[in-house]
């Protein structure tokens, strides 16, 4: 769902007439404390998002975000859940059965027997250990149906992070979830992308504080909450 409420209008007003794609205006902008904004990065280019609007969804508010020439992208409970304006999108994506980012943090971090890279399947119920996606990634309007994925979890930091976006995450003891597709005969299925979250624990709990959805090894779409703390 794709609609624009009245507040949306308003925010998306006031961010063009503020902001551009360049990182040196992103980092010394003077921010409108009433907005919320992320920092995104599409291959390269970073630019300044602002949220428009909330969609409600049976599976948990769907977060519409603008960028200054009117791209537009969704996230959905810290997941990429489509996009359109940039030179390549997903859109009608769909989550079924996908476990909660922060709940499979909070599995990790409790007392376990080894700190290695891990399975969720070790520590979290199998049941929701896989899960399916649909999407449609455009121009090339090639769609993958029930697509199967998989999850794991580590304290390496991945290294498809924007060098742009690197300063602000160093320091910082991370908890990242990957998510990619299981091997698959389906010919219309990509194999090749993944998904990165970052995790820091703020207090008694967590919040994201990086995403980021590759299509493939080189055209990736990573973004962070703005100012980042």
């Amino acid at each position: 769902m794709y609609g624009c409420t009245t507040d949306s209008d308003v925010a998306l007003k006031t961010f063009k007439s503020t902001f551009n794609n360049q990182s040196a205006v992103i980092e010394n902008a003077s921010l409108n404390k009433e907005l919320s904004y992320l920092r995104v990065n599409v291959v390269g280019l970073d630019a300044l998002l602002v949220k428009g609007y909330a969609d409600q969804d049976k599976n948990g508010a769907i977060d519409v975000w603008y960028s200054s020439d009117g791209s537009m992208m969704r996230l959905q409970k810290g997941r990429y859940l489509g996009s359109v304006g940039f030179d390549r999108n997903w859109q009608n994506v769909e989550f079924k059965d996908a476990p909660n980012l922060i709940n499979i943090v909070e599995y990790f971090k409790r007392p376990a027997p080894s700190p290695q890279l891990k399975s969720v399947a070790d520590f979290y119920p199998k049941d929701l250990y896989f899960f399916s996606r649909n999407k449609t990634q455009m121009p090339e309007y090639q769609t993958a149906l029930q697509e199967r994925m998989s999850i794991s979890v580590s304290d390496q930091a991945p290294k498809t992070i924007p060098k742009s976006l690197k300063p602000y995450l160093q320091n910082k003891e991370l908890i990242w979830v990957s998510e990619k597709p299981l091997s698959t005969q389906d010919t219309t299925s990509s194999r090749d992308n993944f998904a990165w979250y970052g995790f820091e624990k703020k207090n008694s709990s967590f919040i994201q504080v990086f995403g980021q959805q590759c299509f493939s090894p080189d055209f990736c779409i990573s973004w962070m909450p703005w100012p980042i703390q």
